[in-house]
């Protein structure tokens, strides 16, 4: 749960629909082509110059609904809105300038037909599939199926479900309200699967660890920590679902607002602010020094921030810090660089 809601932080902070360009570089095809090139795990290409070629086992289905398509560069709204009601769905973004997108087959042409549209090409299933697991020699592999709500529609995962009960493999884990599957499956069934429109992206499944120490490198808190800065003379909230209130490392933890409940996500997201690493030094949080306050997700937020000025804020700079239990549903891993 710590590095599902550590993965989500990252995905809301990192997630930028419209980028600005990058600097170009040279490659085979010329500084133009560095630009327009499209970054997937499988491949780095640029539309009419490189493209890859696909196996025919791992090419898009016929009637495949889900296609690249990438525009000239950086779209207003209004050229967002024009490409939406073309018969576009944006699914999600790729670098460079590439949405994934779902396109009944019928609008195909008007998509193609307009002005910021540079190239629509196929979501091929080999672009859905983590490389190791085309090159795995095990009769089965544990793997997250990470599917697209919108394509999947009111049927939900029960769809995809039925579809890789029939390749052979069986669902070891699912909830509800999130949009990954569990399987145990074939590696030779995996391009079956992949084929299906409604996939977004599959690789293997690995036990969670604590990823915390990594975070705070990524992020800049490691450094910040060896100049003094660590959050000590902030009081900070974090408002969510409960909290193990006797969790080794919360001995920062000054007050709590709201009934004694405990859940393992609002226990994740207080460790990844304000753990102080007493229990596992790589579980450290962002701000080890500062004292935190949970506030259950029911109060209301202007109570909630009443509460923490005038019962713990001290006089002290106070930082309001929320995260919402749907956040988690945010994490959607894409096939993209």
């Amino acid at each position: 749960m710590l590095v599902k809601s550590v993965l989500c932080t990252l995905l809301i902070i990192g997630f930028v629909l419209l980028p600005a360009p990058p600097a170009a570089a040279e490659t085979a095809g010329g500084p133009e082509a560095s630009a327009n090139a499209i970054r997937l795990k499988y491949a780095t290409f640029t539309p009419g110059v490189d493209e890859p070629k696909i196996p025919a086992g791992l090419q898009a289905a016929t009637g495949d609904t889900v296609f690249l398509i990438q525009v000239s560069g950086p779209l207003t709204s209004d050229q967002i809105q024009a490409l939406e009601r073309s018969g576009a769905e944006l699914l999600g973004y790729i670098p460079e300038f590439t949405y994934l997108a779902q396109v009944p087959g019928r609008r195909l042409e008007a998509v193609r037909a307009l002005p910021t549209v540079r190239w629509v090409g196929p979501f091929h299933a080999a672009y859905k599939i983590q490389e190791e697991l085309l090159k795995a020699s095990a009769t089965e592999v544990e793997v997250n199926v990470v599917y697209f709500p919108e394509v999947a529609g009111i049927a939900g995962s029960s769809g995809l479900k039925a579809a890789a009960g029939a390749l052979g493999a069986r669902v070891t884990a699912h909830e509800d309200g999130y949009p990954v599957v569990r399987l145990r499956i074939a590696p030779s069934a995996l391009p079956a699967l992949a084929a299906r429109s409604e996939v977004r992206w599959i690789d293997r499944w690995t036990p969670p660890v604590t990823q915390m120490d990594q975070i705070r490198d990524i992020l800049g808190a490691t450094f910040a920590s060896v100049d003094g800065f660590n959050g000590e003379g902030i009081v900070g909230e974090v408002k969510d679902n409960g909290i193990d209130q006797g969790h080794p490392d919360f001995g920062n933890l000054i007050g709590t607002y709201g009934g004694p409940v405990t859940d393992s996500h609002g226990t994740c997201t207080f460790g990844i602010v304000f753990g102080d690493g007493t229990g596992s030094a790589a579980a450290t949080g962002m701000m080890p020094g500062a004292g935190g306050v949970f506030c259950d997700w029911y109060v209301g937020r202007t109570a909630s921030i009443s509460n923490l000025k005038n019962s713990w804020g001290r006089g002290l700079p106070v930082q309001q810090l929320e995260s919402g239990h749907g956040q988690r549903r945010l994490q959607q891993p894409l096939p993209g660089k």
